[in-house]
């Protein structure tokens, strides 16, 4: 299994991943996108199977390293690839827009909105993916925890061809309206 670290942008995330780690290797997410002239702003995707003492401190301090946790059989390349493809959706039938998925306060309404199937084409190659957070109102409250989203599906996952920008479901726009209002709050 392949551990895969999808870290938060923050101003020093950068230089935090090199003074702990001799050679940490980062992807950034927004490169090969349309986003890539924003690549300041992008999250960083890093390779914690090889780097065990990144993914212990995540675990220990999750508050100072949001992201995702994920875990999936396929390489980084597959994973990567992926994790692109759902930073574009389409919502209320025919608007497209950016999905900061990586948030884990977006992650807790995004991906816990819909039922394991529905799920299986936003987690794609990822067999697991957790990550420590809540809603806002869980933020508010002092109860985030850890969140784990399991994809049975991860083992059959064969890219859409040809590749087709995912449409969010009722069910996940009205998470993410509920999120805009709750953090208006």
């Amino acid at each position: 299994m392949n551990i895969y670290l999808l870290l938060e942008r923050t101003d020093s995330l950068l230089e935090q991943l090199y003074r702990r780690l001799p050679d940490p290797a980062p992807t950034l997410l927004f490169d090969k996108t349309e986003l890539a002239a924003y690549r300041d702003k992008s999250p960083v995707l890093l390779d914690a199977s090889v780097q065990h003492p990144l993914l212990n401190i995540v675990l220990e301090h999750p508050d100072a390293w949001p992201g995702l946790i994920i875990e999936s059989t396929s390489p980084v390349e597959v994973v990567l690839a992926h994790l692109r493809h759902i930073l574009f959706v389409r919502f209320e039938g025919v608007r497209r827009g950016v999905m900061r998925y990586s948030h884990p306060v977006t992650a807790s309404y995004l991906f816990t909105a819909d039922t394991a199937q529905s799920s299986a084409q936003w987690l794609g190659p990822m067999s697991r993916l957790r990550w420590h957070g809540g809603t806002w109102a869980d933020v508010a409250q002092g109860n985030q925890r850890w969140i784990s989203i399991d994809n049975p599906h991860a083992s059959h996952w064969i890219p859409p061809q040809p590749p087709m920008t995912l449409a969010l479901s009722q069910r996940q726009e009205d998470a993410l309206r509920r999120q805009i209002k709750e953090f208006q709050q």
